[in-house]
């Protein structure tokens, strides 16, 4: 850590050392009230193996202006890891948290149960953004989940492309008054992959907020799921929330599944489901490379415009610039589809499905296919 950020009383450091010089702040934190060690099996299993890991304090007021980044890799074959990672934000203070997972391939196969606790304070404002890359021996099976404050907001940014099976649903408790909170998660399962990921957000306090954008894209018989829950209590009175799931399938032997689960018990609330699946055939890609460039230069030009109007709205979220909106979805007899469960007394919630081949999905196959199959010009 700089030392302009030691003297602001930030701290960053392995979790091994903070128990050792911050054993007080580590005893309030660790496993009590965010994710205890009875919350499921595998969490049992880290809270008594556990070793290594992050541990990051920002006091009252203070803003990390540049991103706290940290790295695991797994080096030996048979391995299971086990970091906890400690994110505590004070009241009013900000902080980009980073961190990146890999491994190499080993003939046994390797464990990764890892926990991320996080503490956004009244005003706070926290940032996790995550890609793992694990190797495709690994099983995947983390628990992840943040206590949000009054005004707080904690954003999840998860790209999920390694492992042999990913179970990872980042989750959200909203606990005071006009707390915000945002799922960005993005998957891709190749052969013999398995990625099954979501979020949960739960609104426990009134007028709070929350978005979950998941991309995913199954090629070569992968799987990718997107599982998800919103539960919004009885009281949290003006709250609103909405999901969007993209899915993409690149051939017949892969799958992709939406069970987005949501638990509505308050009835002045906002609530939005979306969801789109596509498949690329042999039609979509010979019009791909039938409309090829032949000149480098506006090859280039091309990929850049995709890029920019496929991900523009994404990656602008995902450097922080805007907020994904919270709207409602008019025009239409609403259908619902998959296998969308829906409690609620008096909330309006619609599902829309759409062409397999449409808008943001349509780019999205069209820019993944362009690595392959060289640039082209899009209508």
């Amino acid at each position: 850590m700089q030392e302009q950020w030691e003297e602001k009383g930030v701290i960053f450091m392995n979790m091994d050392r903070a128990v050792q010089e911050h054993p007080e702040l580590v005893k309030e934190h660790f496993m009590t009230t965010c994710i205890p060690p009875s919350d499921n099996k595998f969490a049992a299993l880290h809270g008594a193996v556990w070793s290594g890991g992050s541990f990051v304090y920002v006091p009252e007021d203070v803003t990390v202006e540049m991103p706290i980044q940290a790295y695991f890799r797994m080096n030996s074959a048979g391995m299971g890891k086990f970091e906890h990672t400690l994110i505590i934000a004070e009241e009013g203070a900000e902080v980009h948290y980073i961190e990146g997972c890999s491994a190499p391939k080993y003939g046994a196969h390797n464990l990764h149960s890892g926990c991320v606790e996080v503490f956004v304070g009244e005003s706070a404002h926290v940032q996790y953004s995550t890609v793992q890359n694990w190797s495709k021996n690994t099983f995947n099976l983390n628990t992840k989940r943040s206590i949000c404050e009054k005004n707080g907001t904690m954003e999840w940014i998860s790209g999920s492309m390694g492992s042999k099976v990913t179970m990872l649903y980042p989750c959200t408790i909203l606990k005071g008054r006009g707390s915000t909170d945002t799922h960005i998660t993005i998957a891709l399962a190749g052969e013999g992959q398995d990625i099954d990921t979501g979020a949960k957000v739960y609104h426990n306090a009134p007028e709070t907020s929350s978005s979950i954008e998941s991309k995913s894209i199954a090629k070569d018989g992968g799987r990718t799921n997107y599982r998800g829950l919103v539960h919004i209590a009885d009281g949290a009175e003006n709250s609103s929330t909405a999901v969007e799931c993209d899915a993409l399938m690149f051939d017949n032997d892969s799958t992709s599944d939406t069970m987005p689960y949501m638990e509505i018990k308050e009835s002045k609330v906002d609530v939005a489901h979306e969801a789109t699946v596509g498949k690329i055939g042999d039609k979509d890609i010979f019009y791909l490379q039938s409309r090829r460039s032949g000149r480098r230069r506006r090859q280039e030009d091309d990929r850049r415009r995709l890029h920019r109007a496929d991900h523009g709205g994404t990656a602008d979220r995902v450097r922080g610039r805007t907020q994904p909106p919270h709207r409602t979805r008019d025009g239409g007899e609403p259908r619902l589809i998959g296998n969308t469960h829906i409690f609620s007394r008096h909330c309006r919630h619609t599902a829309r499905v759409s062409h397999p081949i449409v808008s943001g999905v349509k780019r999205i196959t069209l820019l993944y296919v362009s690595s392959f199959y060289g640039s082209f010009n899009y209508p």
